[in-house]
């Protein structure tokens, strides 16, 4: 049995984005409905310099557990301002 989409059809690509700070079981589902419902799955995971686990790690962690999916990894090292 084919996964379909909500409108009844498969998609060529879907794209999974996230920081996966840490990895967990909600984002092992949203990638898993990714890749049971597209074609191809590209998993972008974002990160900030200072964060304690570093972006490699994390991309590890959704690449051991989905290996289908394109795991890559993007900067997010723009200042915040929290005031």
């Amino acid at each position: 049995m084919e996964v379909t989409g909500v409108a009844g059809t498969r998609h060529g690509h879907g794209l999974v984005i996230g920081k996966f700070y840490p990895f967990h079981a909600g984002h092992q589902a949203l990638v898993r409905a990714a890749t049971s419902s597209c074609d191809r799955v590209t998993v972008e995971v974002i990160a900030h310099s200072v964060e304690s686990i570093p972006v490699d790690v994390r991309v590890g962690w959704v690449q051991s557990e989905h290996p289908t999916a394109r795991v890559v990894a993007a900067p997010d090292d723009h200042p915040v301002d929290f005031d």
